[in-house]
């Protein structure tokens, strides 16, 4: 296993995992769009996407922020953007190792903390969030109309 920062060939990856966790999460519009493009080729360019290679393969990724302003989250900390594993490579840990390099990463910058947003509909998620140490911080509820 290496880590390395994502290049412009890792794009199509970064979108495809985009649109499988919002597939997961029961996005309503789990299409690509120009403007997800934009954000993820900006990621790539701002050096914020390490990609973990398993046998020289593009096996997952994490995004992140340093600079991102959430209510209620005092700073310093990094924001998990998105983390995604692919299908054939989930069930052996790679989230974890990927959760370690924020960790890795937010000490580095002078983070205290690493941040998550965790839909409700990804129990899978929540879970696995809880076993590396996460506790949540705050609830939205919504109510729909």
């Amino acid at each position: 296993m290496t880590f390395r920062d994502a290049g412009e060939g890792d794009l199509a990856f970064l979108l495809d995992g985009l649109a499988d966790n919002r597939a997961i999460e029961g996005h309503p519009s789990p299409s690509i769009t120009d403007a997800d493009r934009a954000q993820y080729a900006a990621r790539i360019d701002a050096g914020t996407v390490r990609m973990l290679e398993v046998d020289e393969e593009a096996a997952a990724f994490l995004s992140y922020e340093l600079d991102r302003e959430i209510l209620y989250v005092p700073p310093p900390f990094l924001w998990i953007d998105l983390v995604y594993v692919r299908p054939s490579r989930r069930g052996r840990g790679l989230g974890r190792v990927l959760y370690e390099e924020a960790a890795r990463i937010a000490r580095a910058r002078g983070a205290t903390r690493v941040v998550a947003d965790v839909f409700e509909e990804n129990a899978g998620s929540r879970a696995f969030h809880e076993r590396v140490g996460f506790r949540p911080l705050y609830t939205i509820l919504a109510r729909e109309l």
